[in-house]
């Protein structure tokens, strides 16, 4: 029961569904205010969440100690209710922000790290599943695009969605693929699924970003030594100085190439525009997640000419809603995050790439996409669960390091006892009677 709990609380966190039974998902309205049947699914769940934790009080507390640069974040953003722009908003928000870090530390602290992933495997199974069940349906049946050739979204409210969930269940598939000894095709098979939807969703992102994702699991999965790694790093930087030579005299081909224009559909103006209004509150910026549901955004989306709902940029909105100080301070709990990742991943344990290629595909997709660092999202969740479980693990290895060092120094002290009793018989007997 609680494994289907956890699953089905998985599944909504990644936007699941909520393109069946939501009335104009991906409005604008929606998106800023909110729907209320989601809020209360969602404060039902959170009330579920802190019953669990309630129940381990102590060890969250002791937990969250140790997740210092994370606990510092998610209260530098708690302080900003104080000089929102919406200061209700503000503080209904981060309570479900509060509520998910306190999901994902408790998380960390139940679950092994492979339990963690196999569970997020079965979130992610379902979704491929389910995904192309209902564009296979729907188009079959004549409901919704219609043509074969268009976009697909699956369970999701909007093709990008889907791409950036299935991209989490190919590095996800893989690193269980290849750690498994059993249910190997399965995962293989699940895997082949991700990867089509990511294509059949036409999202060029979510291709680049699995890509280098994948490409670093890979890259450290060699081990290589420094030498041999500098210089594979000097090869990719040479080739991609070669490859932007060869295309700065015609940037439009290379945009033609990739399906897209030189705006990047209009994101370039906007990011500029974001830019702009981030350096008018450089320091606390607006507020928790409000910037996007005031005057000033609505004159950013008059000039760019479309009803954009966030930066699509992460770095941006973080700087818009928290200011310079909160970027800064995710940055540190993400880097201090990848540090352990690194160090977890020259450990002897299965799918030991997995953190790393996590924090990764973030920090990637944190360039166009904003939905990573959010209440209620998948990769918030993960992120601390994560963390809180390579924090163990780090613990267990020092733990060992410890017995095993005490052990050895039990032994010397044993071996230097006996050699003192051996060399005083031989001295004894010795002795002229």
């Amino acid at each position: 029961m609680k494994n289907l709990f956890l699953v089905t609380v998985f599944l909504l966190s990644t936007g699941a569904f909520l393109n069946f039974w939501i009335t104009d998902a991906t409005s604008l309205s929606t998106t800023l205010r909110g729907d209320v049947h989601l809020q209360w699914m969602w404060a039902a769940i959170d009330v579920i969440i802190l019953l669990f934790c309630f129940r381990h009080a102590r060890q969250l507390i002791a937990v969250a100690k140790k997740q210092f640069p994370v606990l510092l974040f998610v209260c530098w953003g708690a302080m900003s209710i104080s000089w929102s722009l919406d200061p209700e908003l503000s503080a209904r928000r981060m309570l479900g922000l509060i509520c998910t870090t306190a999901f994902g530390f408790y998380l960390g602290l139940q679950f092994s790290m492979i339990r963690l992933l196999r569970l997020l495997g079965v979130t992610l199974a379902i979704a491929v599943f389910a995904s192309i069940l209902v564009e296979i349906s729907l188009r079959w049946a004549g409901v919704g695009s219609g043509s074969m050739l268009e976009a697909w979204r699956g369970i999701y409210e909007t093709k990008n969605t889907m791409a950036r969930i299935m991209g989490l269940g190919c590095f996800s598939f893989l690193c269980l693929f290849l750690s498994s000894e059993r249910k190997r095709s399965s995962y293989l098979v699940w895997m082949i699924g991700a990867l089509t939807l990511i294509a059949l969703s036409q999202s060029i992102t979510a291709v680049l970003v699995t890509a280098i994702t994948c490409a670093i699991g890979f890259w450290h999965r060699l081990h290589l030594r420094p030498a041999a790694a500098i210089a594979g790093i000097a090869a990719l930087c040479l080739l991609g100085v070669v490859g932007a030579a060869s295309l700065a005299g015609d940037t439009d081909a290379m945009f033609r190439f990739l399906g897209r224009d030189s705006t990047l559909t209009g994101r370039t103006y906007l990011w500029q525009l974001s830019l702009d209004a981030a350096l008018r509150r450089p320091i606390l910026g607006a507020g928790w997640d409000v910037f996007w549901g005031t005057a000033e955004a609505d004159r950013i989306r008059s000039l760019v000419g479309w009803d954009a709902p966030h930066g699509h940029n992460a770095f941006l909105d973080l700087w818009l809603d928290t200011g310079i100080i909160g970027v800064t301070l995710f940055l540190i709990a993400l880097l201090d995050c990848t540090r352990q990742a690194m160090r977890y991943n020259n450990t002897n344990v299965r799918a030991p790439e997995w953190p790393l290629m996590f924090y990764s595909f973030i920090f990637f997709y944190m360039f166009t996409e904003t939905a990573l660092v959010d209440r209620h999202s998948i990769f918030q969740i993960m992120f601390c669960a994560i963390s809180v479980a390579l924090r163990a693990q780090e613990r267990s290895e020092t733990y060992e390091r410890s017995r095993s060092s005490l052990a050895s120094s039990f032994l010397l002290q044993a071996r230097n006892r006996h050699s003192d009793v051996m060399r005083a018989g031989r001295t004894y007997f010795a002795l002229p009677l």
